[in-house]
């Protein structure tokens, strides 16, 4: 998973003894990225004033990519 473009993994999950999966099974799960516009998805949904839900998933990635690079500013 690219950190950059992605923003790293939103729930990462580290290894531990108990974990009963292979020591090569990656346990990444979502990005940061498909995590801001899974919440930003939920917001625009809510208040649909009738777009195409193409231009409200474009949307949502748009946002989520500005709250990765707001992120990075600090």
């Amino acid at each position: 998973m690219d950190f950059k473009t992605q923003g790293g993994p939103a729930f990462p999950n580290p290894r531990s003894e108990a974990n009963l999966l292979p020591a090569n099974t990656p346990l990444h799960g979502i990005s940061v990225r498909d995590y801001f516009a899974a919440a930003a998805l939920t917001g625009y949904i809510a208040r649909n004033d009738g777009s195409a839900a193409d231009a409200i998933v474009k949307l949502s990635y748009e946002t989520a990519d500005l709250m990765l690079r707001q992120r990075t500013r600090g």
